[in-house]
């Protein structure tokens, strides 16, 4: 490491955020603290994988939504999910009616 380099210099990662897994910190009493980071999950797009965010959205190039580079059991709600149930129950009864009108004259 060269003198101009601090220990936690991230410009050499310009592609990607810094991960830190645990950082401890010193308080005035002089009692360490491990300190984890909130939320550290990065997305990407599976057809674009150069495309690298740190929040969920859609990808700018094909609009698919973008998934988690590490996905994690522990996600409460998955809004793709939710959206796609939605339509599912909204879009069911009508597929019925369309298949029963279609079979009534056989």
């Amino acid at each position: 490491m060269s003198a101009s380099q601090s220990p936690h210099d991230h410009s050499a990662h310009r592609d990607h955020a810094p991960v830190h897994t645990d950082t401890v910190v010193a308080s005035a009493t002089g009692v360490e603290t491990k300190v984890t980071p909130v939320n550290t999950t990065i997305y990407t797009c599976p057809m674009h994988p150069e495309i690298r965010q740190p929040a969920p959205g859609s990808c700018p190039k094909c609009g698919m939504t973008l998934e988690p580079v590490m996905p994690s059991l522990d996600d409460d709600e998955n809004p793709e999910l939710a959206d796609f149930q939605r339509r599912f129950w909204w879009t069911l009864p009508l597929t019925v009616i369309a298949v029963l009108l279609a079979m009534v004259g056989h």
